[in-house]
């Protein structure tokens, strides 16, 4: 269990760093926030010990976990950010894209929001306690396929109705994760893998290549703040 506190840590904390460097420059450096997804990493580590909800990750390879944590703590974290924060009033001077719930471009009031993240957690968790394993080469690129335009949907219905829909980006994470797939493929070959676990395992996988690619390698700017040139406009949000 000390080995998956670990590597649930650093999970956090490389996805704690990535948005502090892409979004300090234009939100401010905001303290109480970076180390949320570290905690957040570290809650999901010891939720999934539990005998209810159990995800043996003991049985899975220190690499299957670090992206089976980021996974499960990015699904969270978007849930939490666009469904639960309708206490906090969002700047509108630096944002392109509403950080609360939208569907189709529309803000979705904070009641009706509240509940769809209630219902979305907990068709997540239903999703770990379902009898479904898959364990063949197809199955693992069918799945990966399917996250990635997953992954997708949701993000045009976040992004599209504001910066407009792009066929690269809509098709990009599918493509991704089809050509990375047998990384998790050849770590379990010889056994079967609960298909919600796999699914999360891609999706942190996803967001580490997207992410690192457009942060560190592409240097583009953050699509959701109006100003694309970094400013001390986001200094009044700093504790």
């Amino acid at each position: 269990m000390i080995e998956i506190l670990v590597v649930s840590f650093f999970s956090g904390l490389y996805t704690s760093c990535w948005g502090a460097y892409k979004d300090s420059p234009y939100e401010g450096w905001k303290t109480h926030v970076f180390p949320r997804s570290i905690l957040f990493s570290l809650f999901f580590a010891i939720f999934f010990s539990i005998p209810y909800f159990r995800v043996n990750l003991k049985t899975f390879s220190m690499f299957e976990v670090f992206f089976f944590i980021m996974g499960i703590e990015r699904s969270f974290s978007e849930v939490y950010k666009g469904c639960f924060r309708w206490w906090k009033k969002e700047n509108t001077e630096i944002f392109l894209i509403p950080q609360h719930l939208t569907i189709l471009g529309k803000k979705i009031p904070s009641i009706t929001s509240a509940c769809l993240g209630m219902i979305s957690i907990i068709g997540m968790l239903v999703c770990f306690r379902a009898p479904w394993y898959i364990s063949s080469l197809p199955s693992f690129l069918i799945t990966s396929v399917l996250t990635g335009l997953v992954i997708a949907a949701f993000g045009s219905n976040k992004d599209a109705p504001f910066e407009g829909f792009s066929k690269y980006k809509f098709f990009r994470s599918a493509i991704v994760l089809g050509v990375c797939f047998p990384s998790f493929y050849f770590l379990n070959q010889k056994s079967e893998i609960q298909v919600a676990v796999l699914t999360t395992m891609f999706g942190g996988l996803e967001r580490f290549l997207i992410e690192f690619y457009k942060s560190y390698i592409q240097k583009s700017r953050p699509g959701k703040f109006k100003d694309r040139n970094p400013s001390l406009k986001g200094t009044d949000l700093l504790i």
